[in-house]
């Protein structure tokens, strides 16, 4: 079994992999790099929700920013840019989901599958999720009260899925301190341009996993990974 992870840029805090199960055994390129200190912890607030009423999400067709319920596809789904504030779940059951510059705020503990949604493995559905990339207030990008860099924000104790796939893009942090978050690789290489805080990482299948925060929009510039004991 092909347990490689590949990662850049690379950084590590501590020297053992004391609590880092399987890391022993895997495959990482680059190898991490001692740190002689902590990096900086994060600490975000959480977005600003406006204040109408939860309403149910579209399962296709268009969606706009706002407050609802929760979100699960049975189809095509296109998101506009800007701020969600979701009660419930999200998960992209069908179809094709593209959501630019949007951040997702999980106000409460949540169910999140980021699904590649392969009938075969030619022919899988697309998900493309990614940030506000903009510096300054800017309607067309939806800041605020989306937040640039921050694709997703959990305000409570959840499980994240991610599964990766060649037609799957996510770029942009997901700030989940309390929650689990499963990374997930397809058949072929799968690259996630994401910056992941949480409390629990655990990463998963026989392909390669390239982690490349190079390039990518991210709320904490340069963007780096740590794995943190």
């Amino acid at each position: 079994e092909d347990r490689s992870i590949s990662y850049t840029p690379s950084s590590l805090y501590g020297t053992s992999y004391e609590d880092c199960k399987g890391c022993d055994t895997a495959d990482m390129t680059p190898d991490p790099q001692p740190m002689s200190e902590p990096p900086p912890l994060i600490s975000l607030d959480p977005p600003e929700c406006g204040t109408g009423s939860y309403l149910d999400a579209p399962s296709s067709g268009t969606i706009t920013p706002g407050n609802y319920k929760s979100i699960k596809t049975s189809g095509d789904l296109l998101m506009k840019p800007g701020l969600y504030c979701i009660q419930g779940n999200f998960e992209n059951s069908k179809g094709n989901v593209t959501g630019e510059r949007v951040t997702l705020y999980f106000i409460e503990e949540a169910n999140v599958s980021l699904n590649n949604n392969c009938t075969n493995p030619s022919k899988c559905n697309s998900l493309i999720l990614s940030a506000p990339d903009c510096e300054t207030a800017d309607v067309e990008c939806g800041v605020p009260p989306a937040v640039r860099g921050l694709l997703m924000y959990f305000a409570e104790p959840s499980s994240i899925s991610v599964n990766g796939g060649s037609a799957n893009i996510f770029e942009g942090t997901i700030y989940a301190p309390s929650s689990e978050v499963t990374l997930n690789g397809g058949s072929t290489t799968t690259t996630i341009n994401t910056q992941i805080v949480a409390s629990f990482i655990k990463v998963n299948g026989g392909a390669l996993l390239e982690m490349n925060l190079e390039g990518a929009e991210m709320v904490q510039l340069p963007a780096q990974i740590d794995l943190l004991r």
